[in-house]
């Protein structure tokens, strides 16, 4: 058997509490049948977006700033792991796939998607970004409809949906 961790805490390199399930794994082939990049193809042609946020050098540029590494980038990196597939009754497969963060700027989504590694199908697309449509009250323009995007329990104006989008960026008290 082994364990699936969701949360756990160690303290002084003792775990001290977890929250998880297990699972049981056996005869499980580890060895991917797809090479990553072609698990990334497929995920790529079932999102069909017309531009990826990695395509666009003013993202690409931000995120090096605002994280301080000049080889940060959206680009999907992919990592290899074993997924809990359940079958109609509920019970687990454990399943060999790739998991890639995919952030799509047209039109506008991200999420976490999990791929077969023997078979190249989407076991799972969980949403990152979960869009928010709602009215603002404006300075100048009264009651406006505003498109917003949770993420990580926060939200953000980032609307797609106005000319070549409108983006809204926390400054910390700057001008620049």
């Amino acid at each position: 058997m082994n364990l699936r961790f969701k949360f756990a805490i160690s303290k002084d390199g003792k775990l001290k509490s977890t929250n998880g399930n297990f699972i049981k794994i056996r005869d499980l082939d580890i060895n991917p049948t797809l090479t990553k990049e072609q698990a990334l193809q497929k995920a790529l042609n079932h999102i069909g977006a017309k531009k990826y946020i990695w395509e666009d050098s003013e993202n690409e540029n931000l995120l090096k700033k605002t994280s301080k590494d000049s080889d940060a980038t959206y680009y999907p990196q992919g990592e290899l792991l074993i997924f809990d597939k359940k079958n109609d009754k509920g019970e687990s497969i454990p399943t060999l796939a790739y998991k890639f963060d995919i952030y799509a700027i047209n039109p506008l989504s991200r999420a976490n998607y999990y791929v077969d590694a023997s078979n190249g199908k989407i076991l799972l697309a969980d949403a990152i970004i979960k869009h928010v449509v709602g009215t603002a009250s404006t300075r100048y323009s009264g009651r406006r409809t505003i498109e917003t995007e949770a993420i990580g329990g926060q939200f953000r104006l980032r609307d797609q949906t106005r000319g070549k989008g409108i983006h809204t960026f926390n400054m910390n008290n700057g001008s620049n």
